[in-house]
C-alpha cells in the first residue's frame, strides 16, 4: 500500500480481511487520505468503525458518514452509530446537518442515548431540525418510543425548542389515550 495509495479508494481492497487493515488505516490517516472512509463504508467494514473514528476523528468520520447513511445496512449503521454515540457533540452535528435521515435512524439514536444527551447550546434543537427533514415512516411502537423520548427531552434541561418537541410528541403519545368525547364515534 505504500506505493499504491490509490488502493485506499477501493472498497474491494478494504473488503479483504487481515491484520494489514489496521496499518493501512493508520497510514491513510497520517497521509490525510479520507477516501479510505467511504471505501470502508462501501465495503461494509463496520468492524473497523471504532478504529476509523479514532484515527480520523469522530467529526471527520461523521462528515463522511452523513451523506451515505441511506446506503448503509441497518446492522452496519448500528455499529457506526455506537461509535458516534460516544460524542454528544457529534450526534448533535449529525441531527443538525444531515438532511433526510431515515426515521429508523432517529429511533436508533433515541434507543442508544438519553433525552438530554444531545447538546443544544444555541438555536434550534438538533432533534427538531432532524424531525423537519426526516424521511420514512416508523411502526407505531417505534413512533411512540421516539415521541416519548422527545417529550422527555422537552421537559428536560437541554432543549431550546420545547414547544416544537411537545407538539411533535403529544399527538403520538397522548391522543390515543384520550377518552372519546360524548357523541364521538357514534353513528
Amino acid at each position: 500500500m505504500k506505493t499504491r495509495r490509490d488502493l485506499f479508494d477501493k472498497p474491494t481492497v478494504w473488503s479483504i480481511s487481515g491484520p494489514w487493515v489496521h496499518d493501512a488505516l493508520r497510514s491513510a490517516s497520517t497521509e490525510g487520505n479520507t477516501n479510505a472512509l467511504p471505501s470502508l463504508l462501501s465495503a461494509g467494514r463496520s468492524d473497523l468503525a471504532e478504529e476509523a473514528a479514532s484515527v480520523f476523528g469522530v467529526s471527520k468520520t461523521l462528515d463522511i458518514l452523513i451523506p451515505r447513511i441511506g446506503e448503509i445496512s441497518n446492522s452496519d449503521l448500528d455499529r457506526w452509530l455506537s461509535v458516534i454515540m460516544k460524542s454528544p457533540e457529534a450526534v448533535a452535528q449529525l441531527l443538525s446537518n444531515a438532511r433526510g435521515l431515515k426515521s429508523n435512524t432517529l429511533v436508533a439514536i433515541a434507543h442508544k442515548s438519553y433525552p438530554d444527551f444531545v447538546p443544544n447550546d444555541v438555536g434550534e434543537d438538533p432533534w427538531v431540525t432532524a424531525l423537519a427533514t426526516c424521511e420514512g415512516t416508523t411502526p407505531t411502537s417505534d413512533s411512540q418510543i421516539l415521541a416519548s423520548y422527545l417529550l422527555a427531552r422537552a421537559f428536560g434541561y437541554r432543549s431550546h425548542s420545547q414547544p416544537q418537541l411537545i407538539a411533535f410528541g403529544y399527538d403520538t403519545v397522548y391522543v390515543p389515550f384520550e377518552p372519546p368525547r360524548p357523541g364521538q364515534g357514534m353513528i
